[in-house]
């Protein structure tokens, strides 16, 4: 396995890399907040259009993150699949109520 491919394993492993892009994400919209300040203040246009790209670009960003999430939830489902179909009845009753108890936030 390549070096780039272990990387990509042990991302997904952890899943340090999604919280750095939502704290990257979190800063650039506050510094989109920012910028778009004195383009409210000031009779400047240049403030506004820099402010209408960073809202661009942030908002492509929170896309591509959203999207990344919602692929790699696709294939943990996918990945998860064989693994369910190979549990009998019984424990395949226990995994749902483990997991609804453990997503509805009382576990």
């Amino acid at each position: 396995m390549s070096a780039v491919c272990q990387r990509e394993v042990k991302l997904r492993a952890d899943g340090s890399f999604i919280y750095l892009a939502g704290i990257a994400n979190s800063v650039l919209v506050f510094a989109t907040f920012l910028v778009t300040i004195p383009g409210i203040i000031t009779p400047a246009r240049a403030w506004l259009k820099l402010g209408g790209v960073m809202a661009t670009v942030s908002a492509m960003f929170s896309m591509i993150i959203g999207l990344y999430l919602w692929i790699t939830t696709l294939q943990t489902k996918g990945d998860f699949a064989p693994l369910w179909m190979a549990q009998p009845a019984a424990i395949q009753d226990l995994m749902e109520t483990t997991v609804s108890i453990f997503m509805s936030g009382y576990g």
